[in-house]
């Protein structure tokens, strides 16, 4: 499902230089329809194989960051598992993948916000620039169950 020319490896793979995160802009606005592998974390006692992934709610809010209406998703398994932990302390966690669709995807104002405030990146509030350098997206709504998978890449 994952097309292995998808660019956001090359950015994926250590410090995102600019010519990656345009090559990597360029290929989003020229395959809407093209999928990325993300990956969500939570607590495991969440029933996420039954219900799928629930959007951010002022009653299930686990950061102050976090936009209500929203799924937050990294680019690593280890960074959804280093959220899910945050979000639930002294409870085990467990990290879905889900393929997605470029055009179901937002940046995450969020990431990129503490990119600007504690790496001082100059960065924009795009959809390359969320993924490149804050490492993650977002979709909006749910997240159906029949979507999620094993959280190997």
């Amino acid at each position: 499902m994952i097309e292995t020319n998808n660019p956001l490896a090359e950015v994926a793979a250590g410090e995102a230089l600019p010519e990656a995160v345009l090559h990597l802009a360029r290929w989003l606005r020229a395959n809407p329809d093209g999928w990325l592998r993300l990956y969500h974390g939570t607590a495991a006692h969440v029933p996420v194989e039954t219900q799928g992934l629930l959007p951010t709610s002022t009653r299930r809010r686990n950061s102050l960051q976090s936009r209500n209406g929203y799924v937050s998703f990294s680019i690593f398994p280890g960074h959804a598992e280093m959220f899910a932990l945050l979000a639930f302390p002294r409870r085990s966690g467990t990290v879905c993948g889900v393929d997605l669709r470029d055009r179901e995807l937002v940046p995450d104002l969020d990431q990129l916000r503490n990119q600007r405030a504690w790496a001082e990146r100059s960065v924009k509030p795009t959809l390359a620039h969320g993924l490149a350098y804050g490492h993650g997206a977002q979709v909006r709504g749910a997240v159906s169950a029949t979507r999620l998978s094993s959280a190997t890449p």
